[in-house]
Parts: C-alpha cells; structure tokens; sequence
C-alpha cells in the first residue's frame, strides 16, 4: 500500500493514494463486508479493496500470497489496449523530459 502510494504520487495521481485509516482497517482485518452485500470477485477470491489509475492498481483479496496470472495477463491487455503505457499519454510524459 505505500508503495502503491508513492507510485499515484509520482504518476500525479495522489487524489488515489490510500488512506492511513483503510490501511489500518485492512491491516487489522478491520474492513468487512455486509452480508448479502454482492462481492467483487477475481480468480476466485474475494475483492477486499482497490483502487485504480490508468497507470497503476492496486487489489486486495482474500487470500493468501498467491498471484493471479491470469488476472494479471488480462489487466496488462487492457491497459494495453488503452494506450495507458504509451510515450505520448499525458499521465506520462512528465517521465520523458
């Protein structure tokens, strides 16, 4: 999560950072669902916390360490496919002065 931070600072998007109060709330288990509420899910695994840029994500499941390659493959298409990484996208060309 503070990596995560210090990434939307530096790609100007620090209006996404989280929040001290959600990082403890997660790290403590603290954030929970209501029953009933529908649950985003990703390779199986419930969605616990996001938070997204066009340049970085970020996913918190329930579950262990493992990495979700297929998740991951598809989310490197689409930000593909939005041009997100591309040289001339004005969320990077501060990179490329």
């Amino acid at each position: 999560m503070l990596f995560f931070n210090r990434l939307v600072d530096n790609y100007g998007y620090a209006e996404s950072r989280v929040d001290a109060s959600d990082m403890v709330k997660l790290l403590t288990r603290g954030m929970e669902m209501e029953r009933g509420e529908h649950l985003k899910e990703i390779g199986g695994h419930v969605v616990l916390f996001s938070k997204n840029t066009p340049l970085v994500s970020l996913t918190i499941f329930d579950g262990g360490h493992e990495m979700l390659h297929a998740y991951c493959f598809k989310r490197l298409q689409e930000m593909a496919e939005q041009g997100a990484a591309l040289d001339g996208d004005s969320a990077t060309r501060h990179l490329h002065q």
